[in-house]
């Protein structure tokens, strides 16, 4: 008899780890609609968004709209500029908020 070839892993595992492949997340990204699973922001973010001072629907829509860009933290919002902001889709007015909220003199400045 031939020898056989390895045979390839079963289409189970696509990436050949010898485990069946995990079922993909029921939950997708935020979009605002309240289907989907709540995300997970850095304590920083969530701090953050207690202090930008929007009703909630629009803490919501901005949430998801972090959420659906990978934006998970302070860190990541300081590297965006205005245009950034302008190119997710932020209003000038939350732009503003935003801007303000992360200005870290804006926190002492009605202290």
């Amino acid at each position: 008899a031939a020898a056989a070839a390895a045979s390839p892993p079963p289409a189970t595992d696509p990436f050949g780890l010898g485990a069946p492949a995990a079922a993909p997340s029921a939950a997708p990204c935020s979009n605002g609609s309240g289907a989907a699973a709540p995300t997970r922001f850095a304590a920083d973010l969530e701090e953050l968004f207690g202090r930008i001072p929007l009703e909630p629907t629009a803490l919501l829509r901005l949430r998801a709209t972090f959420a659906d860009n990978d934006i998970d933290g302070v860190d990541a919002l300081r590297l965006l500029t205005d245009a950034d902001y302008k190119e997710l889709g932020l209003s000038l007015g939350v732009r503003r908020k935003l801007i303000a909220a992360l200005d870290p003199s804006s926190a002492t400045a009605g202290a």
